[in-house]
């Protein structure tokens, strides 16, 4: 019968993993050895199959028995035909009797999983910090089950998974935090049938409040002084939005900045410029930040004045301070501006404190004070002063310091103790506050002795005395320690020191003293095995097995084993004797002798095809045998391919599988066991295949001339071995007489085999075939190479493009024939677009790998190379390419530059640089222009003394100008205003002039004052009781002025075009508009900022006569001006500071404004509090908008006499103006 039946590369009951695009698997069993020939049967889950098989039957050479060999080819859907399928190679011979023989495995097909799918959370929702985010990554299918891993922003972050209903899930739960915002969440899946995993990711969006604001800044100035605050939020996501208030409003004119936060979100910061007055001796000032949840913080502005007395925090009259301990002392002193300076002292030195802190107007200073026993009873004090006390303030306390002792006098009777004699200890402390306690310690245990009263010492302490008896001493006592500590039981503090006895005994081995040596094959080593006695004179005896020990390697001396060279016959149970004049004691040890691990035996040399399964075997002996203690491995080469098996007995197994040529090769197998050095041995691994030779267009010829030496040189690959053999003309060249015939290997697989042709006549020339044969002479392979004279060379051929850079390009080409001399390589270049070209001549040793350098940016080049020998050049050349180099030198050297026409060129980026470098010079030049012009401006107008009510014009001449605006007036707000009135012109005009450029004309009623900028004015008449132009000539050049119509009741009035309803971008051309220099017109009307009706703040109110129909402007915080100190034209109707009129868009055609006046006095020019106003200016004309901002300073106007009755306001008709200028 057969001896076995084996499936190739499978053992009985192992599965074959196949992956699922597998087209063909093949199952080889072979029944070895039978005679006659075992037939060969395959079922497949217990049924016969008998389709797709073939068996074959080999004889073995000079044997009677015979090899039987059958495959099973399988095809078809594997996945739903063949997943589990157990397939059986059963073998078939008359002389089985017994049982049957059989070998068996089960296919395991594989398969990849689907693409996972995230749940539980949508890419980019937002969600809150400390909300708790639950993601789940599922993947359903693939055989093995996949692998699913969460990865945070490319870094691994879970890898536990679960399996079950046909699916893995990997569920993330995490709590968000700031940090997580915008990280991207990405989940793998892979098995064994995936190439690349498969991937889903989500990105994570973090909400989250500020968690607080701070204020910064001065918090003392004085009265004019300007201060800046700045708010700062904690970072933030969304940015949020900071807001100054004073007294419950708003305050603006903050600049706001908003910065990426390095920890996640958002950081913003608000600058805020406010000015002091001596008005009010504290500004509270407010800055909050509303973003999911409000934080706010607040800094109060206060001025100078005394502190209060100090107070002494942190002690108790009745309570103490322990020496050299640190006890923290707080002054405290209320007031003061500025805040107080604080100073500690003891008695008349000063101590040195840490920095006082500040917190509003409270200051405090801590001091940490570290006492010695002789402070006790010591004066301390802290002291209070600022710019406005003359003599500190002072706060003053006396302290009780408690301190331990801080040594101990031990003595002792009688001074030699012997055993069985009593011994007496007697301890004194050193002085302690309060008295100290005694107790004894040996070796860690307490003892008490007899306490014998305290003693009165220095700094107001006690010493205390101990007396403690031993009756019998013993062994145990003999070098023992016994220590006295005195301690200060309040303070756990103490002093400790000791004394030592002496007493006699045996000999007594260490309790420590080793039981087991562990020591390396011959190693040396010397252990201190002494043991203890009292007298010291002692002798050691030492025994192996009961008998004393000879061994030169293991010897002892004074207690000192020392082990030489140690060797394994060294091993065995020791007993060490150690004796004097008190008795004798014995220890007992054994010693391991280790040695490092040796193989024994290795697989030498294994030989299989490709595609086949190797087997190696490593055995080695070592003590001690450690896990994993061998180990196979390769230079370059892919373990993974590989399976080591180690087992506990000192033998490893390599397998290497699916073998492929390059496999060939050198296996190392490792003994280490940690021991020593390791051992290695080599094993060869031979894949054999059939020789394949290298048949490139450059070796299929050889050349040379009558009288020359031809090479002719065949390379071929195989495995183990290529025999090359030459012919010519059907007969066999052998090595002699005009040909030389040898071979070498090169490297790998790689051989060459060379025919040399010394001295070439004419019948040399002609076809010569080079064969490759196997290690069994078997031929494989063939090659022709013809042989003639020379001549020129073949083209080259494969003429390829390499990599460009800025400058450069590369190219490579593979050479032909050189004709039988040595040939030079031309390479030309020229641009795509010009017929010059250039030609560069390469030597043939210089290679085939040439970079052109030197060329220009972004330029596409035509690339050709040509051959040539002393014969001429090729006949032919392989096709040209085309190549670019690249724009810039920053995009990287390793990028493939095509050619492409619709690249910008240069010129066209560099002008467009060029051009926007160019504008954005213009456009900073011309705002340094016009910031310096208003700065000049400003200054010019800094010396005008009354800063009363204005009114904006457009473009008026110099003459014209009336108050200048100040630079507090830069930052006013105008209420429902969206701009400042800045915003509508750089320049106020005045209503009146004395300088002869200006006209007035009364009425009963009112004033008209004209100001004067061209050759010609007139009046042409009067509407209602105000006083309007009239053009009589109609040529008069003066400004036109459109105002807004009622459909801005609903909502602010604006100057922007863009803002207004009902806004048509070309009919504010329309000649129907209404200006106030035409008289048939309906009444105008003008603007109320601040006034409060039905309409809404910022309504269109109708002309009043003998009034005023408006109010002062509100000041934003940094309009500090001292209006008070101003004087009041004399000029303006009885001296009365008239109110500022509405804001007034001029027209192209000139600068004509017209005013009507009135003898009612006008309000100062400041914002006013209800319960300032008399009656009748007590109604809703005075009631500030809601979110009007809200000056904290407010300075007063001595000049003013309080206001007159108020016209009542007319009403109007709605008509469909609109207000934009014109």
């Amino acid at each position: 019968p057969p001896d076995i039946v084996e499936i190739d590369g499978y053992s009985n009951g192992t599965k074959v993993d196949v992956n699922e695009s597998t087209p063909l698997l093949q199952l080889t069993c072979h029944a070895k050895n039978a005679r006659p020939g075992a037939g060969i049967e395959w079922y497949k889950n217990g049924r016969l199959v008998t389709t797709n098989i073939v068996n074959i039957t080999e004889p073995i050479t000079g044997d009677k028995r015979e090899n039987t060999k059958s495959v099973i080819s399988i095809r078809g859907d594997l996945r739903n035909e063949q997943q589990g399928a157990v397939y059986t190679c059963r073998a078939t011979h008359e002389a089985i009797t017994i049982s049957t023989l059989q070998t068996m495995v089960t296919l395991n097909i594989l398969y990849p999983p689907a693409i996972p799918i995230i749940t539980g959370y949508q890419s980019k929702s937002p969600v809150r910090a400390k909300d708790t985010v639950r993601m789940i990554c599922e993947s359903v299918g693939g055989n093995p089950a996949p692998q699913v891993v969460w990865f945070k922003n490319d870094k691994k972050l879970d890898y536990s998974f679960s399996i079950g209903h046909g699916k893995s899930t990997n569920e993330l739960t995490f709590t968000a935090d700031p940090l997580d915002n915008d990280a991207v969440y990405r989940c793998e899946s892979s098995n064994q049938a995936t190439q690349l995993p498969l991937t889903t990711q989500v990105t994570l969006v973090v909400h989250f409040p500020p968690k607080s604001v701070t204020i910064t800044g001065q918090k003392l100035g004085k009265a004019g002084e300007q201060i800046q605050l700045k708010c700062t939020s904690s970072n933030t996501n969304p940015p949020t939005n900071l807001a100054w208030l004073s007294k419950g409003l708003t305050v603006a004119g903050a600049n706001e900045q908003v910065e990426a936060s390095d920890q996640g979100g958002y950081i913003t910061t608000s600058t805020l410029t406010v000015t002091l007055t001596n008005q009010e001796p504290t500004v509270l000032f407010m800055c909050q930040a509303a973003n999911y949840s409000t934080v706010v913080s607040t800094i109060e502005l206060s001025v100078l004045y005394p502190p209060g007395r100090p107070a002494i925090e942190g002690y108790n009259p009745n309570d103490y301070i322990a020496a050299g301990s640190a006890k923290s002392l707080k002054c405290v002193s209320s007031g003061g501006n500025p805040t107080a300076t604080l100073k500690w002292f003891k008695g008349n030195e000063e101590l040195t404190s840490e920095p006082q802190v500040n917190v509003g107007n409270v200051v405090t200073s801590d001091l940490i004070y570290v006492p010695k026993p002789s402070d006790n009873q010591a004066e301390i004090k802290c002291t209070a002063s600022n710019e406005a006390t003359s003599v500190p303030l002072e706060r003053k306390l006396t302290i009780t310091v408690y301190f331990p002792p801080m040594s101990v006098n031990i003595t002792f009777s009688p001074p030699e103790p012997k055993s069985g004699q009593v011994l007496r200890l007697t301890c004194t402390s050193g002085p302690s506050n309060p008295a100290a306690s005694i107790i004894w310690v040996k070796s860690g245990t307490r003892m008490r002795g007899t306490n014998q009263g305290n003693t009165p010492a220095d700094h107001g302490g006690y010493t205390t005395t101990n007396i403690l008896e031993i009756a019998r001493p013993s062994f145990d006592d003999h070098g023992a320690a016994f220590f006295c500590e005195a301690k200060n039981l309040v303070l756990d503090k103490g002093w400790s020191d000791a004394v030592t006895l002496n007493v006699k005994f045996k000999p007594v081995f260490n309790a420590y003293a080793t039981h087991h040596i562990e020591i390396v094959e011959g190693q040396s080593a010397t252990l201190n095995m002494t043991a203890l006695g009292n007298p010291i004179d002692l002798t050691y005896s030492l025994y192996k097995d009961g008998v004393e020990a000879s061994s030169s390697a293991v010897d002892i001396s004074n207690g000192i084993l020392e082990l030489s060279s140690i060797a394994k016959s060294d091993s065995g149970s020791y007993s060490l004797k150690s004796e004097n004049t008190q008795g004798a004691t014995y220890h007992n040890f054994t010693i391991n002798v280790t040695y490092p691990a040796s193989i024994i035996t290795i697989t030498e040399e294994v030989s299989k095809g490709i595609g086949g399964i190797a087997y190696f075997e490593c055995e080695a002996e070592a003590n001690p045998l450690v896990p994993n203690m061998i180990t196979w491995s390769r230079q370059g080469f892919d373990m993974t391919k590989t399976k080591q098996t180690y087992d506990s007995s000192g033998k490893s197994y390599l397998t290497v599988t699916e073998l492929a040529k390059e496999d060939s090769g050198m296996f190392t197998c490792t003994a280490d066991n940690r021991i020593g050095s390791s051992s290695t041995k080599e094993a060869k691994l031979i894949v054999v295949f059939d020789p394949k030779i290298d048949k490139s267009p450059q070796y299929a010829k050889a050349a040379g001339d009558q009288g020359d030496t031809i090479e002719l040189m065949c390379k071929a690959e195989g495995s183990p071995e290529v025999h090359f053999k030459w012919k010519k003309d059907n007969e066999e060249i052998s090595n002699g007489g005009q040909f030389q015939v040898y071979s070498k290997f090169l490297e790998g697989n790689l051989y060459q085999g060379e025919l040399k042709i010394v001295n070439v006549v004419k019948a040399n020339y002609g076809s010569y075939i080079c064969e490759v044969a196997n290690k069994n002479m078997t031929v494989t392979d063939m090659f022709t190479i013809n042989v003639d004279g020379t001549s020129i060379p073949d083209a080259p051929y494969d003429l390829k493009f390499i990599n460009s850079t800025h400058d450069s390009i590369t190219v490579a080409w593979k050479p032909g024939f050189n004709g039988g001399l040595t040939q030079t390589f031309i390479v030309i270049i020229r641009k795509s677009n010009m017929n010059t070209k250039t030609t560069i001549e390469l030597k043939e040793e210089d290679g085939t790998i040439y970079s052109i350098k030197g060329l220009e940016r972004a330029t596409e080049y035509t690339i050709a190379v040509k051959a040539k020998n002393d014969h001429g050049p090729a006949s032919s050349s392989p096709v040209p390419i085309k190549a670019k180099t690249l724009l810039s030198a920053q995009e990287g050297d390793n990028q493939l530059a095509q050619s492409d026409d619709d690249d910008m060129p240069v010129i066209i980026i560099l002008v467009v640089c060029i051009v926007g470098i160019f504008l954005l010079a213009l456009n900073i030049g011309l705002i340094l222009f016009f910031v310096r012009k208003r700065k000049k401006r400003l200054e010019s107008n800094s010396d005008t003394t009354s800063h009363t009510n204005t009114i904006e014009l457009y473009g008026p001449n110099k003459e014209a100008s009336m108050y200048p605006m100040t630079p507090s007036d830069d930052g006013r707000s105008y209420g429902t205003y969206e701009k400042n009135m800045d915003g509508f012109s750089d320049d106020y005009s005045n209503y009146e002039q004395n300088d002869g450029k200006s006209t007035s004309t009364n009425s009963s009623h009112c004033n008209c004052y004209q100001i004067k900028v061209g050759v010609r004015s007139s009046v042409r008449g009067i509407k209602g009781n105000c006083c309007l132009p009239h053009d009589s000539s109609g040529d008069e050049d003066v400004k036109r002025v459109f105002l807004p119509p009622p459909a801005y009741q609903s909502r602010p009035y604006t100057p922007s075009k863009s803002e207004s309803p009902m806004m048509n971008h070309k009919t504010f051309l329309s000649d129907s508009r209404t200006y106030l220099d035409e008289p048939d017109r309906q009444q105008w009307r003008y603007e109320d900022p601040y006034k409060i009706n039905s309409r809404g703040k910022g309504s269109f109110d109708d002309y009043i006569d003998n009034g005023y129909d408006d109010d002062t402007r509100p000041k934003s915080t940094t309009d500090f001006s001292d209006r008070s100190s101003r004087t009041t034209s004399s000029s303006r109707l009885g001296g009365k500071t008239p109110p500022p009129q509405p804001p007034i868009r001029s027209s192209s055609k000139g600068a004509t404004n017209h005013y009507c006046q009135s003898p009612v006095p006008p309000l100062p020019a400041r914002n006013y509090d209800l319960e300032e106003l008399p009656p009748p200016f007590e109604d809703e004309r005075y009631v500030r908008p809601p979110g009007e901002n809200y000056s904290t300073n407010i300075i007063p106007n001595p000049s003013y006499n309080g206001p007159i009755s108020r016209a009542p306001s007319r009403t109007y008709q709605e008509d469909d103006m609109r207000g934009h200028l014109v």
